[in-house]
């Protein structure tokens, strides 16, 4: 269900604050999970969307397509990785990293 907002964002540039913070709140809540069962790959992707959504929310982000692959990228990652699936996300692990680099030191509102 993240991905049709994701394309919801995209499509219509438009959000529904309320379903952006439960969103986040969802992924910071999987990230924590699974940071502390030791996946911190998963984790990190986790936390990414989460301050990705939360940016957006604020709109400190602005979904264009570069940041909605970028974000899809994260959801793939987890996918792969929670499934156990032996296919070549290197490429899809580089892009989320660089895009959770690229947000690092953007503050949210109201959070920082």
């Amino acid at each position: 269900s993240l991905d049709m907002i994701l394309k919801k964002l995209f499509e219509e540039n438009g959000n529904d604050p309320e379903e952006l913070n439960n969103f986040a709140d969802l992924m910071k809540k999987n990230g924590e999970l699974s940071a502390k069962i030791g996946f911190d790959i998963i984790a990190n992707m986790h936390n990414i969307l989460a301050k990705a959504l939360l940016l957006i929310k604020t709109r400190e982000l602005m979904p264009g397509k570069q940041i909605i692959e970028a974000m899809r990228a994260c959801l793939i990652v987890i996918v792969v990785v929670v499934r156990g699936k032996e296919i070549d996300i290197t490429s899809y692990l580089n892009r989320a990293e660089e895009f959770g680099r690229e947000i690092e030191s953007i503050k949210v509102k109201g959070l920082y």
